[in-house]
């Protein structure tokens, strides 16, 4: 019994898709309530004066900038984790149920193929060898050297 696999249009109702996108990831942030927050500590660092009175000063506003930068930094990885979970646990499972048996039925074809075309290809080498050795021409030793290149 032979089994085929619909094949669904992408304006086809929901019920008919193989894969559906129930909700799109919502992130609520409020970056640009901290913006002005953020450019105002920064302006603030780089308006000291570096000298070698103040290096070590500048050196923790530095350090306290960087800080500052890894927590949100973290925070937008933490998001990031979050929003992607879905779609690697289904990235997962499109690889487990379509892309291994397409790749896999791929390369056994791709064997099957090379295999009757290489045998195709040595019997005719074989048939042209013969002609040739048969005809016991000045060229049979150009030829065998061509054929064992091919």
């Amino acid at each position: 019994m032979e089994e085929t696999v619909a094949m669904v249009a992408p304006e086809a109702t929901e019920e008919q898709q193989i894969i559906v996108i129930k909700q799109l990831p919502i992130i609520q942030e409020q970056l640009y309530k901290v913006k002005s927050q953020v450019e105002a500590v920064v302006a603030d660092a780089l308006a000291l004066e570096v000298t070698e009175d103040t290096v070590t000063e500048i050196k923790n506003k530095r350090a306290e900038l960087n800080k500052m930068f890894a927590a949100f930094e973290e925070r937008r990885k933490e998001v990031k984790k979050a929003v992607l979970a879905p779609y690697d646990a289904f990235e997962e499972a499109f690889k487990e149920c379509i892309t291994v048996p397409f790749r896999g039925a791929d390369a056994e074809l791709k064997s099957r193929i090379a295999e009757v075309e290489d045998g195709v290809k040595d019997a005719k080498r074989a048939e042209v060898a013969a002609y040739f050795s048969l005809r016991n021409t000045p060229k049979v030793w150009e030829l065998t050297l061509f054929l064992s290149r091919a």
